[in-house]
């Protein structure tokens, strides 16, 4: 389980292993593909903050008055070796409704995908167990309603057809172009963007994308994108952002599960938006990059506004928030280093791709290496002794490690940056430097280096 954190100097990426957490404090879960992959996961929650427009240390996308340190819930993801129904069930006793219910007030879960295959596995595990502990199926369809579900991409069926994810509160988003659940594809919008349905008990709102490079124009059968055809999808996206802060309200409020408050002001804010867009006068298709930006940038302002109505959370002063703005541009320009945390590529790779291939060499049985260069006329063959390859490869290992160096160490941070932005920076530096320490200084490549007479000094 990953937990999103603020970012820092220490901590690029802003995320934490959270190997327990607590259901009794409201939390955001998403369950996604990949879910083995950190990258991708981290990926996944900045698109949860990005959805509630949570402010994080480098978001130059978000701009909004309240920061991820304040909100009074947590943003996870699950990783594919966390189970999460043993994690709920734990806390469920038996013959105690009521608290039992309070516990699944706190679960908020997104899914895309496959992830909604995996979120419907995990709501029969924890059907399943309620049943072991004693509770009627009638007592368990009270609990589990307090489980929020937003689904993103409706393809959850079992058999060639639809099958509700037992009991809990679900809302699912679905573009018509997708053919993931090419049911949809022959239905006419006459006017809007959303169509609101219901299946089985549960919220289906079904969307028509449009304008420049949209799942409409991409040829039949394009592959969904999760950011561009959903996250960043104007007016979709403020849909699945109003449900998500409404639900979240819920469970700060432990107040019951109910679509229809899930969904409250959603369709005055869609008509809101048909009034910008018919001041537009431009027809959906033809809307252009630039357009889709600035209609998203529109309904994102609307979901920041109504995050700081629903949500208790404390807001950012005039001078907080001015000090909030430098640091987030101190950070970028901090990235520029693109540091080993940040994916600190192809110079400490090169190091460790070097001294791999002197070990390999050192190892050899080979008397004599062969080296086959590419040039303009072909290829060349070059013949080296042992001892004349390694010494060529620790000539190209020093000249790397200079590299190194001259980058780092002449890396200047902003004019006029508080002291504690400025050791901030100097622990990170020291941190790569010590990762880059821990490639050269071993026991091995100081015996080969020894043997040859050569020395590789590594100071800032």
């Amino acid at each position: 389980m990953l937990k999103k954190i603020g970012k820092s100097f220490e901590n690029c990426f802003g995320y934490e292993n959270a190997n327990s957490f607590s259901l009794t404090r409201p939390f955001v879960l998403g369950i996604f593909p990949e879910d083995n992959n950190k990258r991708m996961m981290n990926g996944y929650m900045n698109k949860l903050l990005y959805l509630l427009q949570i402010r994080h240390l480098g978001s130059d996308n978000i701009d909004s008055n309240y920061d991820i340190k304040d909100v009074p819930f947590d943003i996870l993801i699950r990783d594919n070796n966390d189970n999460v129904a043993n994690l709920v069930l734990e806390l469920i006793k038996e013959h105690d409704i009521e608290y039992a219910k309070k516990v699944m007030r706190n679960i908020n879960i997104v899914s895309y995908c496959n992830g909604n295959s995996e979120t419907a596995k995990i709501m029969y595990e924890i059907h399943d167990g309620l049943l072991s502990k004693n509770y009627t199926e009638e007592e368990i369809a009270i609990i589990m309603k307090e489980i929020f579900v937003l689904q993103i991409v409706d393809n959850y069926f079992k058999d060639g057809e639809y099958r509700a994810i037992p009991y809990t509160t679900t809302i699912t988003i679905h573009n018509i172009h997708d053919f993931e659940n090419p049911n949809y594809s022959d239905i006419i919008f006459e006017d809007g963007v959303i169509k609101e349905d219901r299946i089985d008990g549960n919220l289906l709102y079904l969307y028509k994308s449009f304008g420049e490079d949209s799942l409409s124009q991409r040829p039949e059968g394009s592959e969904h994108i999760f950011t561009g055809d959903y996250i960043y999808a104007p007016v979709l996206n403020m849909v699945m952002s109003m449900v998500l802060i409404n639900s979240l309200n819920h469970s700060l409020r432990n107040k019951s599960r109910n679509l229809d408050n899930l969904s409250i002001n959603i369709d005055q804010l869609l008509e809101k938006v048909n009034e910008y867009i018919k001041q537009k006068g431009k027809e959906l298709d033809l809307y252009t990059k630039d357009d889709l930006k600035d209609l998203n940038l529109y309904v994102m302002k609307i979901c920041q506004k109504y995050f700081e109505k629903c949500i208790p959370v404390k807001l950012l002063s005039k001078e907080e928030k001015s000090i909030l703005e430098e640091r987030d541009r101190i950070f970028r320009e901090y990235q520029k280093l693109n540091t080993y945390k940040l994916d600190y590529g192809y110079l400490i790779d090169n190091i460790r791709k070097i001294v791999d291939k002197i070990y390999e060499t050192n190892s050899s049985k080979e008397d004599v290496i062969i080296e086959t260069m590419r040039s303009n006329s072909g290829n060349i063959d070059l013949q080296y002794t042992k001892k004349e390859y390694i010494l060529k490869q620790i000539g190209e290992l020093k000249k790397k490690v200079a590299e190194f160096i001259k980058r780092i160490s002449g890396y200047v941070l902003p004019s006029n940056i508080p002291k504690v932005y400025v050791m901030e920076q100097h622990e990170s530096l020291i941190h790569i430097l010590d990762y880059v320490k821990e490639i050269i200084n071993t026991e091995e490549l100081r015996n080969i280096l020894n043997e040859v007479n050569e020395d590789i000094s590594l100071k800032l």
